[in-house]
């Protein structure tokens, strides 16, 4: 088959071919006939080729990214060469502050600005250290918010006070990366951080979310943007946005996202550093090649999107995929699976989450916790299943999510090892906890209700209501058995419409508790009463 001359060019419009003077102008002309480059950037890229000063033969750029690359170097090195030019004409002071308190504090901000981060991912329920509950259960963030804001702010004035501090002042507003800070703002294009001095080698957590407006194009950017990021220890992925790029549209586009998958999965094994991932996705299909992640350094792994009560084993090394990151992960210490809050439960006991883990003293993968949300569970069966039943038995951490259901008392009885067992009732009926209460086994150490938000301080007084029944339930749980409790916690969801309930001291909130605390007192039982976000607490 001969070759096409180079010098034509097709038209889609008409659907054939003309031709133009030289091979060069061909290649010009498809950018903006096949590729849709506009006018304007078209013009500027002539402008560029036709300058006398342009020689293609010294160009080392293979594509945008180098380009990006390359800014954030001479930025970076502008920045240093600002510092040293101050630090030449101070000794060991800094606009009149002695270099190592101006350390001290800007290391005290950084680490403020790095709890906010750690705050907003938990309280936002997208860290999935542990599963969250239902939808209704979250509470205000907008304090975590505020705190990051506040926290940028006081970093961003310390860049303008003296050269010698904007050095400093960067890199500690540069050690985390999240994004969006708010779910309404618009997210900035990936080239920005390749090229923002802010982010380099020194920033250690990067949190993503990609929305409607990303594709392939735009997160071609992510290799190059870690590659100045070496030293990433925590990196989330979020991909939960109205359009997601695993989505399968239809035959056509099945190579594309399979491409794409490879992409985000190559990206992710060059982090050589990376100690924790969390992947996030709603489709209830989990590509499995995220499955084969291999990293010298990872100790914490979390995929949300995957059906939980598919991987109902009490040894990961039971089902292939989940042995396969043990093995090639050597200091795996956790492995958790967490159903998208997209789907939907159905009519059966729902796994909203499943972990395993392995410490020091257990060399091997053991099952950690079990979250299960019965919320909407319409058909009542007091008895668990075999397989669930089999497993509670060994589960370490129990955290059951209810309103109004009897099967509640049964799974904390098959739970017959757990040292700790959280019970989230959203503020219903005391009679679904009282039963469960009753049926807590000797191994239970601490006990945590989570009662929903708090709206008022009339619902705050509700929480009268329940020292009777907490009273009672605790009395008859030791009638007869060794008790080897030692922590009860009563605990409240924060409400965006009661924010002063955080003010309430703990030792205020147990005098609501009188006969409970009293109970507890005679048995050295420690009650509390606080605050939880949803992802501390199910």
């Amino acid at each position: 088959m001969a070759a096409m001359d180079p010098t034509l060019c097709f038209d889609n419009e008409l659907r054939t071919h003309f031709q133009f003077k030289s091979a060069s102008d061909a290649l010009l002309a498809r950018l903006s006939i096949m590729n849709g480059i506009e006018d304007a950037i078209l013009d500027l890229f002539l402008s560029v080729v036709n300058d006398p000063n342009f020689d293609s033969k010294e160009v080392s750029f293979k594509e945008s990214a180098d380009i990006h690359l390359c800014v954030a170097e001479r930025r970076q090195e502008n920045l240093d060469s600002l510092g040293n030019r101050s630090s030449q004409d101070m000794v060991n002071v800094t606009a009149g502050l002695p270099t190592v308190v101006l350390d001290c504090v800007v290391d005290v901000l950084k680490y403020e600005l790095e709890d906010a981060v750690v705050a907003l991912r938990s309280g936002d329920g997208i860290s999935f250290i542990s599963p969250g509950p239902p939808l209704s259960c979250f509470g205000n963030i907008e304090e975590e918010r505020k705190a990051i804001r506040a926290s940028r702010r006081v970093l961003s004035t310390c860049c303008v006070v003296h050269t010698s501090w904007l050095s400093r002042a960067h890199r500690a507003l540069g050690c985390a990366l999240m994004l969006p800070l708010r779910r309404t703002e618009e997210i900035p294009l990936l080239s920005h951080f390749v090229r923002s001095p802010l982010y380099s080698s020194w920033t250690r957590q990067v949190d993503l979310k990609f929305s409607l407006t990303d594709h392939r194009q735009r997160l071609k950017n992510l290799p190059s943007m870690f590659s100045r990021m070496p030293n990433i220890d925590f990196l989330q992925l979020d991909f939960t946005g109205k359009t997601n790029p695993f989505s399968v549209i239809d035959q056509e586009e099945r190579d594309f996202d399979t491409e794409f998958i490879q992409f985000i999965f190559d990206t992710i094994c060059g982090l050589q550093e990376l100690q924790q991932l969390n992947l996030v996705m709603k489709e209830k299909s989990f590509p499995d090649l995220f499955f084969n992640i291999a990293l010298p350094k990872l100790k914490s792994i979390c995929f949300v999107g995957p059906n939980a009560g598919s991987f109902l084993v009490a040894d990961p090394m039971a089902e292939p995929s989940l042995q396969q990151l043990v093995t090639a992960n050597p200091k795996l210490q956790l492995i958790a699976i967490s159903s998208s809050k997209y789907v939907s439960v159905t009519n059966h006991v729902e796994t909203r989450y499943i972990s395993w883990a392995k410490t020091s003293k257990t060399p091997v993968f053991s099952l950690d916790a079990i979250g299960l949300d019965l919320t909407k569970v319409r058909r009542v069966n007091p008895e668990p299943s075999a397989l669930r039943l089999r497993l509670l038995s060994g589960v370490g951490d129990l955290r059951v999510c209810c309103s109004h259901n009897s099967e509640m008392p049964a799974l904390v009885c098959a739970a017959t090892s757990a040292p700790s067992i959280a019970l989230c009732v959203h503020g219903n009926s005391p009679d679904v906890v009282l039963q469960a209460l009753r049926s807590l086994r000797e191994s239970v150490k601490c006990v945590v209700v989570i009662l929903g938000p708090m709206y008022n301080k009339e619902s705050l007084e509700k929480l009268s209501n329940w020292d009777q029944f907490l009273a009672d339930a605790l009395a008859s749980r030791i009638e007869g058995r060794t008790c080897g409790l030692q922590r009860i916690e009563m605990a409240f969801l924060p409400s965006p419409s009661f924010k002063g309930i955080r003010d309430l001291g703990s030792m205020g909130l147990s005098t609501l508790l009188p006969k409970s605390k009293s109970w507890c007192k005679e048995r050295d039982v420690l009650l509390e009463l606080t605050f939880h976000y949803p992802n501390d607490v199910l």
